[in-house]
Order: C-alpha cells, then sequence, then structure tokens
C-alpha cells in the first residue's frame, strides 16, 4: 500500500510539474501547433512527434486540432486516446503505463491505450484514434467531429 501511494504521489507531482511548465512557457508552442494543424482537421493525419521521441512503455501528450491527445509506446505500436481523464481532467499521457493500460496519475483510472475504455466500466470510453508511422514520423487522425472533449458512452 505505502508503495502504491508512494508511486500515486509520484505521478501527481509529474501532472502538477507538466501543468506548471506549460503555463510557464504560455501554451505559446502549442497553441502555434493547434493552430497548424487545426487547418488540416477534417480526416487528415497529423504530425505529432518522431519516432523516438516517446519511451517503449510510456505516453507523451500533443495538441491535435482543439483536443490533448495521449500517444502512447507500448510493445513496438503507437496507440492514441482522449489525453483528458474524463473523471476530473488529469492528463492520461502523464499516467503509468503497464499491460497496455494507462492509469489516471491522479485519482488511478484505467483505461486501455488500444480502443480507450474504462477498465472498471467497459460502457464508458475515452476516443481512441488511429496512429501511424510514415517515414519518421507519427501521425494521428482525428475523425470529423472529434475536435471536442466528451467521453462516451457505448
Amino acid at each position: 500500500m505505502i508503495c502504491y501511494l508512494a508511486r500515486l504521489s509520484t505521478f501527481v507531482k509529474d501532472a502538477l510539474a507538466y501543468r506548471n511548465a506549460v503555463r510557464r512557457r504560455g501554451c505559446e508552442a502549442a497553441l502555434s501547433r493547434a493552430k497548424r494543424t487545426q487547418q488540416t482537421m477534417s480526416d487528415e493525419f497529423v504530425t505529432v512527434a518522431k519516432v523516438g521521441a516517446i519511451p517503449e512503455g510510456e505516453g507523451a501528450t500533443f495538441p491535435v486540432g482543439r483536443r490533448l491527445v495521449a500517444v502512447f509506446y507500448l510493445d513496438g505500436e503507437y496507440h492514441a486516446i482522449d489525453d483528458v481523464c474524463p473523471h476530473m481532467g488529469a492528463s492520461l499521457g502523464a499516467g503509468h503505463v503497464e499491460c497496455g493500460v494507462v492509469t489516471c496519475p491522479w485519482h488511478a483510472w484505467h483505461f486501455r491505450v488500444s480502443d480507450g475504455t474504462w477498465t472498471d466500466n467497459p460502457k464508458l470510453k475515452v476516443d481512441a484514434f488511429e496512429v501511424r508511422v510514415v517515414g519518421d514520423e507519427i501521425q494521428v487522425r482525428l475523425p470529423g467531429g472529434a475536435e471536442h472533449d466528451t467521453p462516451r458512452e457505448d
């Protein structure tokens, strides 16, 4: 239990550090990238990072249009889901990944990175997005109309 609490505390610190770093930068880089990619959002792939930018077994967050997308690299494959946890809005890209499941750093909700399913209640999902690698670029596609942040129930 103590080990779990220590890991959870580390995740919370990391999430807060990320949020504060983004605020310090004034989000200028993220907004600039979002404006550029928003122009090409109708069912097109958008480059989010270079191959190798996301370590094996980890995730990272990228702006795509008006969305934040968490991209994970597991077992040689990239997966992308909505970055925002529907519980309290924490960044899933900052969460711990184990066995194909990301743990929200704030309140330990678990989502499958392959399809966005909440493992405690499969009726609730965050959006999952198609990912491809072209050359050395990791690309994500948000389907038309997927630019809003709402979890869905199947």
